[in-house]
């Protein structure tokens, strides 16, 4: 696979865009999402290019040929041999050497926790070249701690295995995490700025290393949605005693989706849930809605096309996530919240009892009585369901819109002296 126009990168720019994630799935990979979420952005603030590494097939590449991302050849394919990770981490450092002073800024994003948190080209001559390297994400801290000798879910543990969160085996072995860890902590020491996600997540790095409290740093949420695209149903609010709340996230065990369809007897038919997607957990799901007897209420949709996902979150009355890891941060929850659509969301801190914002409600997702209870609380609200709705919208307009992310990040980049392409 050739690169479509390498003398470009010959012209001086001002961000070189590194999504150093080795496989790019387009087919509802969320790490896909996020990035051409978080490049979008960028090609609207400064003048910038950006490439990726291996992709996962051919229709995979050329999405993002059409999106007009900067490839370079290092290859198609699903080979995860530790061979292929040194050469593709080989052809990252090549590639920064080739173009080493062409960009103001070298902004790494990944993972950061397994593989994709190093970045050889950060080890090459600056050249006056600013790094920066963010947003980072991390588990919480409930999740490290059920990680930790509790038993837990270890189908998320990669991206905190490495820099040492998590004590657990792993197919590399402890000396290569301990290998990781130091290279982890090399890449972020060389960052002239490092953002993090959530405060927690920074909280997190400073406390495994200290001396990053010193360094440059900034907090930035990466999951938004255009207020353009996602737009709220005004007319959909027709309360007729029966609900309809939904769930678009892929159906793997840490959603908890069994969880809430465990609680459904306790509503009496006063709720109705579309499944818009699918997943390894759907057959365990599909038997658990036959067995209770509740498959009146309860479709299940499969996965919808992302041009008709906007008017799924306009066909439903509230959303639901119980997905822990990620909470207020799932893209999923974040559309919904664009849409107008009052949300429940996940904190395992809350036992059985719930929060209530104006916007919708968190529950503890491992608890049955504090997911009854927060289901109820929309049942017993369904008269103020336009009002939440308005509260919903006007939040995610403020902290987690496409504009408001432009304008965060266009002050990071202001700061490292890179002036906006299109001031307003």
């Amino acid at each position: 696979m050739e690169n479509r126009d390498s003398t470009k990168m010959n012209e001086k720019i001002d961000v070189l865009f590194l999504p150093l994630h080795r496989y790019f799935w387009h087919k509802g990979g969320s790490e896909f999402y996020a990035v051409n979420q978080m490049f979008t952005a960028i090609r609207d603030v400064v003048k910038c290019k950006a490439y990726v590494g291996h992709v996962w097939d051919e229709e995979s590449r050329r999405k993002i040929e059409e999106m007009q991302w900067e490839i370079e050849s290092f290859g198609i394919g699903r080979d995860r041999s530790v061979l292929n990770d040194i050469k593709f981490y080989f052809d990252i450092f090549m590639y920064g050497a080739k173009n080493a002073g062409k960009a103001r800024i070298l902004h790494h994003y990944g993972a950061f926790g397994y593989m994709e948190g190093f970045n050889p080209a950060f080890f090459l001559p600056k050249f006056g070249t600013k790094y920066i390297v963010g947003p980072i994400i991390t588990p919480s801290v409930d999740e490290i701690n059920k990680f930790n000798g509790k038993g837990g879910r270890k189908d998320q543990i990669d991206n905190a295995v490495a820099l040492g969160f998590l004590k657990v085996n792993h197919r590399y072995g402890a000396l290569f995490r301990s290998l990781l860890k130091i290279l982890h902590y090399l890449t972020l020491r060389r960052a002239d700025l490092i953002i993090y996600e959530t405060d927690q997540c920074r909280d997190l790095y400073w406390d495994k290393f200290p001396q990053l409290k010193n360094r440059n740093n900034q907090i930035l949420h990466v999951s938004i949605a255009s207020e353009t695209e996602f737009k709220p149903n005004k007319n959909r609010w027709s309360y007729e005693g029966k609900l309809c709340l939904g769930v678009a996230s892929n159906l793997i065990k840490r959603k908890n989706v069994d969880k809430l369809i465990d609680s459904f007897p306790s509503f009496e038919g006063r709720i109705e849930l579309k499944v818009a997607t699918n997943g390894p957990e759907m057959p365990k799901l599909i038997k658990m809605v036959n067995d209770e007897g509740i498959s009146d209420n309860v479709k299940f949709l499969g996965r919808i096309p992302s041009e008709q996902i906007r008017s799924f979150y306009n066909s439903i009355d509230f959303y639901v996530s119980l997905d822990d890891l990620k909470g207020i941060l799932s893209s999923s929850v974040v559309e919904a919240l664009m849409s107008g659509c009052p949300v429940i969301i996940a904190d395992s801190r809350l036992g059985d009892e719930i929060r209530v914002q104006a916007w919708g409600v968190t529950v503890n997702p491992l608890s049955r009585t504090s997911i009854v209870k927060g289901v109820n609380y929309f049942i017993q609200n369904a008269h103020n369901l336009a009002a939440m709705s308005t509260e919903a919208r006007r939040f995610a307009e403020t902290n987690l819109s496409t504009s408001s992310f432009r304008i965060k990040l266009m002050n990071i980049y202001s700061n490292l002296g890179i002036s906006n392409k299109n001031p307003r």
